[in-house]
C-alpha cells in the first residue's frame, strides 16, 4: 500500500494550487435515481468499443471507456501489469509525462466491488483529470445532469452517479481493494464523512473512485467518488 501510494504521489507532481471555498459539509437536494437511470441510459455507449480502440490505438492493455458527458472526459482506460508505466505513457505506449487515464493493476474491471482509477492534474496543461477540479463547485456538483458517469468495459456497460468529493492529505486508504465486511463498512463511513458535500454512499453499494494530485493543501490528493445505480451486460 505505501509502495502504491509514494508512485503516485512521486509522478502526480505537477499540480497547481487551488481555492477551494466550500463549507464541510454542504447539504444537496435529494436524488430521484429512477431519474438518473433514464438520464444515464440515454446517454452515447458503443458496445464494440473497447475493440475498436484496441485496434485505433493498437494497444491491447486498454480494458475498458471512461465517460463522463458534463465535463467533456471520453477516453480509454488502460491497465497493465503496475501503476507505474501510465504515468509517462500515452495509450500509443508513447512515453509523455502527460500520462493516461488508468486502472489500478489490482481490479477487475467487470468483477470488483470498488475500482480505481488515476490520472494526472497540471498546472501547465489541461489534462484529463484537471476537469475533476469542475466537481469542487457546489453548484456545478448539484446538478444531477453533471454527476453521471459511464464505465465500458469490453462486457458491459455500468453507470454511475458521482456521490462524494473528497480531499484527502494523510488518510490514503482510498487506495485500498481488499476489505473484511466490518473494514469496507469503515470505509464506506469514512468516505461519507470525508465528503465536502452530504453523501449518499450506502455499505451495499459498488462504488468508483478517480484519483489525481491536489496542492490545496499541498500533497493531497482530489478524489472523486461514483456509485454505480446500474448496469448492462452485453
Amino acid at each position: 500500500m505505501e509502495f502504491i501510494r509514494k508512485i503516485v504521489v512521486l509522478a502526480f507532481s505537477l499540480l497547481l494550487p487551488f481555492n477551494l471555498n466550500v463549507e464541510f459539509p454542504i447539504d444537496f437536494k435529494e436524488i430521484d435515481y429512477k431519474e438518473i437511470v433514464d438520464i444515464v441510459v440515454g446517454s452515447q455507449v458503443n458496445s464494440e468499443y473497447v475493440n475498436v480502440a484496441r485496434n485505433e490505438f493498437n494497444n491491447q492493455d486498454i480494458v475498458g471507456r471512461l465517460y463522463i458527458e458534463s465535463i467533456d472526459i471520453d477516453v480509454p482506460l488502460v491497465q497493465t501489469e503496475d501503476n507505474e508505466y501510465y504515468l509517462n505513457h500515452d495509450v500509443y505506449k508513447n512515453f509523455d509525462s502527460v500520462g493516461s487515464i488508468f486502472l489500478d493493476y489490482r481490479n477487475n474491471i467487470d468483477l470488483d466491488k470498488k475500482i480505481l482509477i488515476y490520472g494526472h492534474n497540471s498546472k501547465n496543461i489541461q489534462t484529463e483529470f484537471k476537469k475533476l477540479e469542475n466537481f469542487l463547485n457546489f453548484d456545478f456538483f448539484n446538478n444531477l445532469d453533471n454527476r453521471k458517469l459511464i464505465l465500458e468495459s469490453n462486457n458491459k456497460i455500468s453507470y454511475y452517479e458521482i456521490s462524494n468529493v473528497v480531499i484527502t492529505v494523510s488518510d490514503f486508504q482510498h487506495m485500498k481493494l481488499a476489505f473484511t465486511k466490518d473494514e469496507w463498512n469503515d470505509h464506506i463511513d469514512w468516505l461519507n464523512k470525508s465528503s465536502l458535500y452530504q453523501s449518499t454512499l450506502d455499505y451495499d453499494d459498488e462504488i468508483l473512485i478517480m484519483q489525481t494530485c491536489y496542492y490545496e493543501p499541498d500533497d493531497s490528493y482530489l478524489l472523486i467518488i461514483a456509485k454505480k445505480i446500474e448496469e448492462e451486460l452485453y
